[in-house]
């Protein structure tokens, strides 16, 4: 069975948390603030693969029948 993998570049987020942590370091930057930043990232990332995993096996012939059974 042929495997599907897809890669995200992520060079910008991970400059922006990295400038985030730096900021933290220096006292400038409170711990919750990134927290908060890395909640979103990571759920935005979260969402989108879900959104494009749904539209792959909607659109796919080949459906994997538990995904194709609740939708995901």
């Amino acid at each position: 069975m042929a495997k599907l993998h897809i890669i995200y570049d992520v060079s910008d987020d991970a400059e922006e948390i990295i400038k985030i942590v730096e900021d933290h370091v220096n006292l400038q930057t409170d711990e919750t603030v990134i927290f908060e930043l890395l909640q979103r990232k990571m759920q935005l990332a979260f969402d989108e693969g879900r959104k494009f995993q749904q539209q792959l096996s909607i659109q796919s012939s080949n459906k994997d029948s538990i995904l194709h059974k609740v939708e995901i």
